[in-house]
C-alpha cells in the first residue's frame, strides 16, 4: 500500500461490507448511541469510535443518526408506542446545529417515532449490572423485553458481554484444568499456583488495564493501578 494512502489496512471497507451483509433493512433508521457526544467538540474516543461506526452505516446504504444515550431516548409509559423506546432528540443542541441539512430533516421526521434498529455504543454489563442495583439503567427489563418480542435489534448481541467478563477464566480453569493456554484463575481462593508464583486480582469488569492489583508470594504488592472498575464487588484471582 503507498504511504500516500488514507490508511494501511481495509477494515473500514470491511466494516461497510458487514452493514451490509447484516440483512438489516435499510429503509429502517439506525441510531447509533454513545454517552459522550459532547466529546464532538474535542475529538474524545467514545464519539469518534460512534461517529465512525455512523459512517460506516451510512456508507452501506443506512438511514444512520449519531444520538445521545442519555438525552435523545425516551421510554414511552403511554400512548401507541408504550414500553418502546421512542427517538426525543434535542433539537435545539449543538451537535444537531451542525449537522447536515439532510441530517436535520432526517432527525425532525423521526421524532416521537419508535426505535428499532441500535448500535449502542455503551457495555452490557453496565446495563445489567446497574439495573441490579438501581442505579442509573432502567430501562434494562423493558429493553430486554422489546428485544425477545422483536420490537428492538440491537447490533451487538447481549451474550458478548461473556467475552468480556474476566468471570469467565476461573470457569474455563475448571472445563480445562492443567491447560498450558490457561493461568490459574479462581473466584477469590488462594490456591496453591497463586501462593506459589503470585497473584494478580482483577475486577470483573475492568477495562484497559484498570483496577488491578499485583501480589509477590511473600504478600507484597508491586502494582496497584488505578481506575473506576470493581463497584460491583465481582473480582477473580489469577496466577501472576
Amino acid at each position: 500500500i503507498p504511504s500516500t494512502a488514507e490508511q494501511f489496512s481495509d477494515a473500514f471497507e470491511y466494516l461497510v461490507d458487514q452493514w451490509k451483509a447484516s440483512g438489516l433493512d435499510p429503509n429502517v433508521p439506525v441510531y447509533i448511541a454513545t454517552l459522550n457526544i459532547s466529546e464532538a467538540f474535542d475529538g474524545g474516543e467514545d464519539f469518534c469510535n460512534a461517529a465512525l461506526m455512523c459512517d460506516a452505516a451510512l456508507q452501506a446504504g443506512f438511514k444512520a443518526i449519531l444520538i445521545n444515550l442519555n438525552t435523545d431516548i425516551t421510554l414511552a409509559d403511554n400512548g401507541p408506542h408504550k414500553g418502546k423506546f421512542v427517538f426525543t432528540p434535542e433539537l435545539d443542541d449543538e451537535w444537531f446545529k451542525l449537522t447536515s441539512p439532510e441530517t436535520r430533516e432526517l432527525v425532525e421526521s423521526l421524532v416521537d417515532t419508535p426505535i428499532k434498529v441500535m448500535f449502542m455504543l455503551y457495555p452490557w454489563e453496565w446495563i445489567l449490572i446497574h439495573s441490579e442495583q438501581g442505579g442509573p439503567a432502567p430501562f434494562a427489563e423493558p429493553m430486554m423485553t422489546m428485544i425477545d418480542n422483536g420490537d428492538l435489534t440491537v447490533i451487538e448481541p447481549l451474550y458478548s458481554v461473556l467475552k468480556t467478563s474476566k468471570l469467565m477464566l476461573p470457569l474455563l480453569c475448571e472445563l480445562f484444568p492443567n491447560s498450558p493456554y490457561l493461568l490459574e484463575a479462581t473466584f477469590g481462593e488462594m490456591t496453591v499456583p497463586l501462593k506459589m508464583n503470585g497473584s494478580v486480582k482483577k475486577v470483573a469488569f475492568g477495562r484497559e488495564g484498570a483496577n488491578i492489583e499485583i501480589r509477590l508470594p511473600d504478600g507484597s504488592m508491586v502494582a496497584d493501578t488505578p481506575g473506576v472498575y470493581g463497584q460491583d464487588g465481582l473480582y477473580i484471582m489469577q496466577e501472576y
